[in-house]
């Protein structure tokens, strides 16, 4: 008798645990930026990211095939970020000091990752690859929006010519549990 009451317990809590389980998913987005080129100008305002400035996480892919809405999101941290000069192809990130990734949703911004002593790293042409660190900030709250975005900031000298980078962004998003 003591173990079938000590089964039917186990059985409980396993099945309790289960209706409070979370599930998670990796999504990349991708958006791109074309830099102006002026051989003696700053690097002060980067222009928007197309692909990645007004974005409603229900539509994204990976989250329709997965059968979930952005309401269903318990945490959502971008665990890498990618930024690739895809033209010209001889362009390097030598014009850049530093470079910021930031969440936007109406007044509510956060940063996402952030790179330092670019220009240092001496990476070379052909379409070199940045990688930022992370912060592990929680966007979660920018995911339930109606609508966000990511913008770059960032410090140093503008490209002599006009620079396009892609920006790719990896999400690791846990859903609650049905």
């Amino acid at each position: 008798m003591r173990r079938l009451v000590t089964s039917c317990a186990f059985v409980l809590g396993a099945s309790l645990a289960a209706c409070h389980s979370s599930q998670s998913f990796r999504t990349q987005i991708q958006g791109q930026l074309t830099i102006p080129g002026n051989p003696s100008g700053t690097l002060d305002a980067l222009p928007p990211i197309s692909g990645l400035a007004n974005i409603d996480f229900n539509q994204n892919t990976d989250m329709r095939n997965v059968g979930v809405t952005k309401d269903q999101v318990n945490s959502a941290i971008a665990d890498s970020v990618q930024l690739q000069i895809t033209d010209p192809s001889t362009q390097d990130f030598h014009f850049a000091d530093n470079l910021h990734l930031f969440a936007r949703s109406g007044s509510q911004e956060g940063e996402v990752a952030q790179k330092s002593g670019i220009a240092r790293l001496n990476l070379p042409p052909p379409n070199p690859t940045l990688g930022l660190d992370t912060t592990n900030a929680e966007l979660r709250l920018y995911v339930a929006a109606a609508s966000m975005g990511f913008l770059l900031r960032g410090g140093g000298t503008a490209p002599p010519v006009d620079t396009q980078i892609t920006v790719k962004i990896g999400i690791e998003i846990q859903v609650k549990g049905y």
